[in-house]
């Protein structure tokens, strides 16, 4: 499944919203495509668990060694959402640099046994899986992530069901009020948004007096911003 509306699409009622004219060099089509993807990737995909975004990367621990390391194309992902032992379907628990510090996780040549716990940490390149205590042998772990769509060019639907059009529009509007300075109607864009999403994920339900559309478009006739 694909969303049904195209970036051209949207665009062009962005534009319309805001009359915003096809010379603008301010908001010319390659910036508002790079906001469309900051809202879709971003404001979008790295924040919701969109079911079909989910899937899993196995990777091998190696003995006395607490990290396994991601990298390449393949190997491209938002975030980690969980990791499982694939031996006993053994879900680890999700940690941080100061669990880890405190429970020894540094001291990798003595603290060793069946990983337990993760956290994900990056370097300049590549992101970290650390795990504690660090293996006694080697084990398997399948590692839940949400994956990194790619970056949408002109005239191209996203990955995602069309569900999740609305939001992506709704946030990619906020941004393009913010860039005229409208930050109450900017405002009011990201609330619908967030309200589309959560309603998208079955987490809340609005009826049709609740859930309104921004009236927009006052940046037609503003006398001030850029």
């Amino acid at each position: 499944m694909m969303g049904r509306q195209t970036t051209a699409e949207m665009l062009d009622e962005a534009r319309l919203i805001y009359g915003i004219p096809e010379d603008d060099t301010k908001r010319d089509a390659a910036t508002l495509m790079r906001w469309l993807n900051q809202s879709y990737i971003g404001d979008l995909c790295a924040a919701y668990a969109i079911p079909e975004l989910e899937d899993y990367i196995a990777k091998n621990t190696a003995a006395t060694n607490p990290t396994i390391t991601f990298s390449g194309a393949s190997e491209t992902f938002l975030r980690v959402i969980d990791v499982v032992r694939a031996s006993d379907s053994h879900k680890l628990t999700r940690s941080s640099w100061t669990d880890y510090a405190e429970a020894g996780g540094f001291l990798t040549t003595t603290t060793i046994g069946e990983p337990e716990r993760w956290f994900v940490a990056t370097d300049e390149s590549n992101q970290i899986l650390r795990i504690y205590p660090c293996p006694n042998a080697i084990y398997t772990l399948n590692i839940i992530v949400r994956i990194r769509p790619h970056e949408l060019a002109i005239g191209e639907q996203t990955i995602i069901p069309e569900v999740w059009d609305e939001p992506i529009r709704a946030f990619f509007t906020c941004r393009v009020a913010l860039s005229l300075r409208i930050f109450d109607e900017a405002s009011a864009w990201r609330q619908y948004g967030t309200a589309l999403a959560n309603q998208a994920l079955g987490l809340e339900t609005y009826g049709t007096n609740v859930l309104k559309v921004p009236s927009g478009g006052r940046g037609m006739n503003r006398t001030g911003g850029e």
